[in-house]
Formats: structure tokens, sequence, C-alpha cells
């Protein structure tokens, strides 16, 4: 129990110093997904269906585009694909490279980094 308090006190006095620099990075993440990447996979998405001839996608014209237009369909799991991927990797912005309060501090590492 102990551990966990002195980990939570360094993770919550690591963050009281960077607060700003995390900030930084939710927003300008946030911008570059609204501003970008979201509107450009629904850009995407829409060319598609089209090109296609297909006036709009639900579940009751799912099994026509799954019949007459087998391509569209491996394309929009391919835009989910990516639209998943870009949402881990902006995730993975969050994780820290190098945790030096989490008790294996730089300083006891004989070597370079």
């Amino acid at each position: 129990m102990r551990r966990l308090f002195r980990f939570l006190k360094a993770n919550f006095q690591a963050f009281g110093r960077h607060w700003s620099v995390y900030v930084l990075l939710v927003v300008s993440i946030n911008l570059v997904l609204t501003s970008l990447i979201v509107p450009g996979l629904t850009w995407g998405v829409n060319r598609l269906l089209v090109v296609n001839g297909i006036g709009y996608l639900t579940y009751t014209n799912f099994v026509s585009v799954l019949t007459k237009h087998p391509l569209v369909l491996i394309s929009l799991v391919l835009s989910g694909a990516v639209d998943l991927r870009v949402s881990l990797y902006s995730n993975g912005f969050f994780i820290p490279a190098n945790q030096t309060n989490s008790g294996t501090d730089a300083k006891h590492h004989s070597g370079s980094f």
C-alpha cells in the first residue's frame, strides 16, 4: 500500500510540474483529429459511396451493398481500420516514453540511453 501511495504521489507531482504540456498535447491532438483526420475520412467515404452509386448506407441496404458492391464493403472496412489506427496512435502520445518516477530512476541505470 505504501508503494502505491509513493507511486501516486510521484505521478501527481510530475503532472503538477508538466500540466501545461499535457493540456497542449490534448488540445493539439484534438485539433488535428477534428480538423484534418475526421473530415478527410468522411469525405473519402462519401466519395466512395457516390462514385459507386450508393445513396446511403444503413442496416436496411447492407445486404444489397454486400452482394452488389463487395469492393465498397472492403473499402469501408479498411476505412474503419484506418480510423481505429489513428485513434490508437493519438492515444499513444499519452504514454510516457521514460517513466523516471516509477521506481526505476534514470540515475540508477548504468549505461547510456
